[in-house]
């Protein structure tokens, strides 16, 4: 089902398009969100490692693909970061490769600070930014 630009309820297809982009990123269990435009799939997110406190959900992590960040208007980011809310999840954690530079500018653009550094745990040679997203800061 697609929303204005946002497609729903298409999760395998949505890892498989993370896959060819990011290979790993869409070998994981989650719930996936994509970026439609003329048709086609052009940016993908999958929510997933979502982590539990006593009884509560307290984070969940978020995988990001994207061809290009021109699709990132305020009104689809909106839509992309209303699904932590609908499932309770007070933050979002995001990993993303230092030298992806499109995915960073698109994190960024989001609303997500810069939590720290993972050294040379991308690959073994580049480093991993780590994102927070707190959603009651979010507004």
């Amino acid at each position: 089902m697609i929303v204005g630009s946002v497609l729903y309820g298409e999760t395998d297809r949505i890892k498989a398009f993370i896959e060819k982009i990011m290979p790993g990123g869409g070998d994981v269990q989650g719930h996936g969100l994509g970026v439609m435009k003329h048709g086609e799939l052009i940016a993908g997110f999958l929510f997933h490692s979502f982590r539990e406190h006593d009884g509560r959900l307290v984070d969940c992590e978020l995988t990001v693909a994207a061809q290009s960040a021109g699709w990132a208007f305020p009104s689809v980011i909106r839509r992309l970061k209303a699904y932590p809310r609908q499932v309770g999840s007070p933050r979002v954690t995001a990993r993303v490769a230092a030298d992806n530079h499109i995915c960073r500018r698109i994190v960024e653009g989001a609303g997500f600070k810069v939590e720290g550094v993972q050294r040379r745990a991308y690959d073994g040679a580049t480093d991993l930014i780590l994102y927070g997203l707190m959603i009651e800061d979010d507004r």
